[in-house]
C-alpha cells in the first residue's frame, strides 16, 4: 500500500520534503568518448534517511525518501522512451543509497531503451557542498555542453540555515545539520564550476521564495519550486521530464502537467512555479522602496502560505498589496510592482487545498492569496527572527 510522503523532514510514519572522512575513489577517468550534447541535465539525490545501522539488516533504519528517488529516476526514463529520443540532453544522476554510499550515473538511450552507465560509486563520503562541487565537476567533464540545468529532491525548508541543534531546522537536504545544505552552499557549488544554469527544480518542501531567488540568482536563470509542502511522490516526471530535457522548456507545460497530475492524485495536494531570476534585482529595488516607509503589515494582515503553527513563509504580492495600502493612508502614492513580479513569477499552479504535517498529524489547508513566490520578512516566528537580517535579500531591501 502506497503511503503519503512529504519531502519536508517528518519523523512521522507516513510523512517526510554524512558525516566522517570523505573517501572519494573513483575509476581514472577515461577520454569523453560520446558526441557532445547541446545540454546536460543533473538530477541530485543526496541521502535523506537516518544515519543509525540496524544491527541485524545492516542498513540504515530509515531511507528517508530514497525508494521516492528511484521511481523518480525511472520515470525520467518512461519520459525519455515515451519521447523516442534524448533531444540532444544527457542525463545524469548523482543518488546516495546510504549515508556515505553515492552513485553517479548516465541514463542512455538506444532503440527503444534506456540503460544506465555508472561511471563512479564514491564511498566514505559525507554530504556537503565540497562533494556537490566535484560531482556537478566531474559531470562537466564527461558532459561538456553549452547549457546546463539540475534538479535536487530532498527535504526543504526554504531559505532558513541549517542548525546543528535543531534537527527540523535546514534549507535543503536530509535529516540532520551535516547532511544538509545551506543555500549559498549550493549556489557556490555551481558557481565555483564556472556554470550558469538555465533552471534549478527544487524537488522539495517551501523553496519558491524571494530569499533563495536572491541567493541562487547567479546560479541560475530559472528557479522551479513550490511555496508548500510536496508529496513523496514529487514531481511527476513521467508527464513533465520531456519539457525540463528540451533545449528551450516549456515552463507553463511543466507546471500545468503537475497541476493535472495533482488534481487526479489519491493525495490532491501542491503548488509549483517558475522564478525567473533575471527580475529578482529589479524587485529587491522596488522592495527597498516599500521598506523605505517603515509601515510593513504585521502577520495579521497576511495570508500564510505553510503549514507551521507560527508562519514562516507568506504570499509575496498579498505582502506588497497590503504594504501599499499602509503607504497610501499616508497620503503616499502606491509603488508600482505589479508588472515586474508578473515577469519575475511567470508561471504557477496551485490545487484548490495545500496539505501539511504540522496540523494534527496531517491536514489539507486553504490560502487566500497565491503568487507563486513568498517573503518571510514579516514572520515572528524564532527561526525568521534568528536568520533574517543576515541573508543576502535582507540586505539589498533594507537600509
Amino acid at each position: 500500500m502506497k503511503k503519503l510522503f512529504l519531502y519536508l523532514f517528518a519523523s512521522l510514519a507516513l510523512f517526510a520534503s554524512c558525516g566522517g572522512d570523505d573517501n572519494i575513489s573513483p575509476p581514472i577517468d577515461e577520454p569523453e568518448t560520446d558526441p557532445k550534447a547541446q545540454k546536460t541535465v543533473i538530477m541530485y539525490y543526496p541521502w535523506t534517511g537516518h544515519n543509525t545501522i540496524n544491527p541485524v539488516t545492516g542498513k540504515p533504519t530509515s531511507s528517508g525518501l530514497y525508494e521516492y528517488f528511484k521511481n523518480n529516476i525511472a520515470n525520467v526514463e518512461v519520459s525519455i522512451k515515451k519521447v523516442g529520443s534524448t533531444q540532444n540532453t544527457r542525463t545524469f544522476v548523482v543518488i546516495a543509497d546510504s549515508p556515505s554510499s553515492v552513485d553517479l550515473f548516465e541514463i542512455k538511450y538506444k532503440d527503444g531503451k534506456c540503460t544506465r552507465d555508472t561511471l563512479y560509486h564514491y564511498t566514505g563520503v559525507a554530504t556537503n557542498a565540497e562533494n556537490l562541487k566535484e560531482y556537478i565537476a566531474k559531470i562537466k567533464q564527461k558532459s561538456p555542453s553549452p547549457t546546463y540545468a539540475m534538479v535536487m529532491g530532498a527535504h526543504g525548508d526554504g531559505w532558513i540555515p541549517k542548525n546543528k541543534t535543531r534537527r527540523r531546522t535546514r534549507s535543503v537536504g536530509g535529516l540532520y545539520a551535516y547532511d544538509q545544505f545551506d543555500i549559498s552552499e549550493i549556489s557556490k557549488a555551481i558557481t565555483d564550476n564556472g556554470i550558469k544554469l538555465q533552471y534549478f527544480c527544487f524537488d522539495d518542501c517551501y523553496m519558491a521564495n524571494v530569499e533563495v531567488a536572491y541567493e541562487m540568482k547567479e546560479a541560475t536563470r530559472y528557479i522551479i519550486a513550490s511555496t508548500a509542502e510536496i508529496m513523496g511522490t514529487g514531481i511527476p516526471y513521467e508527464d513533465v521530464y520531456q519539457y525540463m530535457a528540451s533545449q528551450n522548456p516549456d515552463y507553463n507545460a511543466i507546471v500545468n502537467a503537475y497541476l493535472s497530475f495533482y488534481q487526479s492524485y489519491v493525495y490532491p495536494y501542491g503548488s509549483l512555479s517558475v522564478i525567473d531570476c533575471d527580475y529578482i534585482d529589479e524587485m529587491a529595488g522596488i522592495m527597498k522602496q516599500f521598506n523605505a516607509y517603515n509601515d510593513a503589515p504585521t502577520e495579521a494582515e497576511l495570508s500564510p502560505q505553510d503549514g507551521y503553527r507560527e508562519a514562516r513563509y507568506y504570499d509575496f504580492a498579498d505582502y506588497l498589496r497590503k504594504y501599499n495600502r499602509h503607504i497610501t493612508e499616508q497620503g503616499s502614492d502606491s509603488i508600482a510592482y505589479a508588472d515586474v513580479l508578473s515577469k519575475l513569477v511567470p508561471s504557477k499552479v496551485k490545487t484548490n487545498e495545500l496539505f501539511t504535517v504540522y496540523r494534527g498529524g496531517g491536514s489539507p489547508y486553504t490560502v487566500s492569496a497565491y503568487s507563486g513566490i513568498t517573503i518571510s520578512d514579516p514572520s515572528t516566528h524564532k527561526d525568521v527572527i534568528q536568520n533574517k537580517l543576515n541573508t543576502p535579500w535582507w540586505a539589498a531591501t533594507h537600509n
